[in-house]
């Protein structure tokens, strides 16, 4: 890594775009809060069927489902119902980044760019940062590997050095699904929030977004290169399930971080 600045791309607008979502190339995509919102309904009125959906339609899927639903599945059953559980011991001024992760569709933009918005600090896509040879690659239809993600992993350290270094507060918003990628991202201060939900209502939530479309079968692959996050890793998770608006989730996560007034 070099000592060459590096400054977060502005927050894409509302309205329509196409763009680079968490290693896929998407097509054009509805604005933020109108996907949100319909994602938001979509998943309290579905939320029975999306629990059903992981558990008892395993067996309908590929084994990348249905070892992705398992992990969904041992996840919610951790939350309880609850709207969010924290086992972060970084809490309050303690906090200098905040990394919002999670599958494809799971609102991570949205709810990482609200926070931001609502504090005051910094925010990055971690998508803006993916280097030409990454986005030549995706736009033929390539995945990434980690050699690839390496590079790009880096980078986004190298922001997060640079906020903290610089008595600044950000939100980065990265799919972070492995621990290895989250290692790379690891500093004290810095504390990962995972928007957790079952496969149903993430794809419900991909559904309900205009022009935006991920085959099953690569939002199946997520789940599967999806590692739990481990005690050791200063994390709160978001239960997507329950239907909570962005707007409710961020009011969990600053509550639960103690960053009220921050």
């Amino acid at each position: 890594m070099t000592d060459q600045p590096i400054t977060a791309r502005p927050l894409p607008g509302s309205g329509f775009r196409a763009g680079v979502r968490d290693g896929f190339l998407l097509g054009a995509e509805a604005g933020a809060d109108a996907a949100a919102a319909a994602g938001a309904a979509g998943a309290r009125g579905g939320a029975a069927e999306a629990r059903a959906g992981a558990v008892g339609g395993a067996g309908d899927s590929g084994p990348e489902t249905r070892a992705g639903a398992g992990a969904v599945v041992d996840a919610a059953e951790a939350l309880a119902g609850e709207a969010l559980v924290a086992t972060s011991a970084t809490r309050g001024s303690g906090v200098r980044v905040a990394v919002f992760m999670g599958v494809a569709g799971s609102g991570k933009t949205t709810a990482g760019a609200l926070m931001a918005g609502r504090l005051g600090w910094d925010f990055a896509e971690a998508d803006d940062f993916h280097p030409p040879a990454n986005v030549a690659k995706m736009s033929a239809g390539v995945p990434l590997d980690d050699q690839d993600r390496r590079p790009w992993l880096e980078d986004l350290r190298r922001w997060i050095d640079q906020e903290i270094a610089a008595g600044r507060r950000g939100v980065m918003t990265c799919s972070a699904l492995k621990r290895s990628y989250r290692e790379l991202l690891r500093a004290p201060g810095v504390v990962f929030v995972h928007m957790s939900g079952s496969p149903a209502t993430v794809a419900a939530r991909l559904g309900a977004r205009q022009g935006h479309f991920m085959p099953a079968s690569l939002l199946a692959s997520q789940y599967a290169d999806l590692e739990a996050l481990a005690p050791d890793e200063d994390h709160v998770t978001i239960n997507l399930d329950l239907g909570l608006s962005p707007a409710q989730e961020v009011s969990q996560v600053i509550g639960a971080l103690g960053l009220e007034g921050a």
